[in-house]
């Protein structure tokens, strides 16, 4: 079963609990975090990380510091202590999801506002370029996040990041289909839009695997009160 959890970081919390929060996350990750100037960035960076942290202690019973992850040759994350589990995570705007469950997995979400054709004419397979151009243009916005969410999610689940080229597959309807140019076993692989935010796009794709159509939310406090709130709970990591 893949579920599919997300978390609105709109709410704002102090440099305090921020502070203390970055210590349930590893000394490498809390680095990269604090590399970046905004700090809205800072915060989403930080709860990508602790929302996985978060779904593997609390669904899997692990301890937080028993929780590595490691990277496969494409930079695609992995749980060392959990090999039969997969998870993927994006973020755009004020949400981060996550989704996690027993078979290869990935998942994005994209904030909806102007899009730039030219990502069209560079990244879309032929047949999807057509199919843009064939509908009404106040219809072409949606139909550009439907395709870019689906791609990326389809990128992500395989775990070969951009060495795929993103014309050498179509995904029109939520349908994974070779062009003629693809060299990628495609075979299996599920594409899943799911309700979020009217603002926002979400797809998932995943293989072989039940799919919970349901996103589960949950609230910055959510993880204050398991990280911070529960002192019996090992979490602390630095």
């Amino acid at each position: 079963m893949i579920r599919v959890f997300a978390i609105n970081i709109k709410e704002k919390i102090g440099s305090k609990e921020f502070s203390t929060l970055c210590k349930y996350v590893s000394k490498e990750k809390k680095e990269r975090i604090n590399r970046f100037l905004r700090y809205e960035d800072r915060v989403r960076g930080l709860f990508a990380d602790l929302i996985i942290r978060y779904l593997i202690a609390s669904e899997y019973r692990i301890n937080n510091e028993e929780i590595k992850f490691i990277y496969n040759e494409y930079g695609k994350p992995l749980i060392r202590v959990l090999d039969n589990v997969q998870f993927n995570v994006s973020h755009s705007g004020d949400w981060i999801v996550c989704a996690i469950g027993d078979s290869e997995v990935g998942i994005d979400v994209e904030k909806i506002s102007k899009f730039d054709y030219d990502i069209v004419k560079r990244f879309f397979s032929n047949i999807e370029a057509e199919a843009f151009l064939e509908v009404p243009e106040e219809n072409r916005k949606e139909l550009f996040y439907e395709l870019w969410t689906s791609k990326e999610s389809y990128i992500k689940a395989v775990g070969k990041g951009l060495s795929i080229p993103l014309n050498s597959f179509s995904v029109l309807n939520y349908s994974v289909e070779a062009t003629k140019d693809n060299v990628e076993k495609i075979d299996g692989w599920t594409l899943k839009p799911l309700n979020l935010d009217e603002d926002y796009k979400l797809t998932m794709c995943s293989k072989g695997s039940l799919i919970d159509e349901n996103v589960t939310l949950l609230s910055i406090q959510n993880l204050i009160n398991f990280f911070i709130g529960n002192e019996s709970n090992p979490c602390h990591i630095g």
